[in-house]
């Protein structure tokens, strides 16, 4: 498994439904959701996921890649490829095994296909 493709480390979060932690955590949950720099789980914040899945993205040399992740890594490489701002992460809906087809020509475009 390549690590950066791996899901967002949501420390002791992980696992925990989020229906859950509104019930539990309201507060943190909702700071989560407002801010990508709040790691208050332990884990990595949206932020550092974002930049994770970028420098992995960026490394990549000219060709056609396929990857298999998790949908907020499908989120973050969106976002890194259109030089979306991270705020925007929880504005994406990823459907479990949806495709999204990233296609680079000198800079990262994101290509609709039917």
């Amino acid at each position: 498994m390549c690590e950066a493709l791996r899901d967002v480390d949501c420390g002791r979060w992980h696992g925990i439904a989020l229906s859950e932690l509104a019930e539990t955590e309201p507060q943190a949950l909702a700071q989560w959701l407002a801010d990508p720099e709040f790691n208050g789980h332990g884990g990595e914040s949206v932020s550092e996921s974002v930049a994770r899945i970028g420098a992995w993205m960026d490394a990549l040399g000219p060709g056609a890649f396929t990857a298999v992740s998790h949908p907020a890594m499908v989120r973050a490489a969106v976002l890194h490829a259109l030089g979306a701002e991270v705020k925007l992460f929880n504005r994406l809906d990823i459907a479990p095994w949806a495709s999204v087809r990233l296609v680079r020509r000198g800079r990262w475009n994101l290509q609709l296909v039917s």
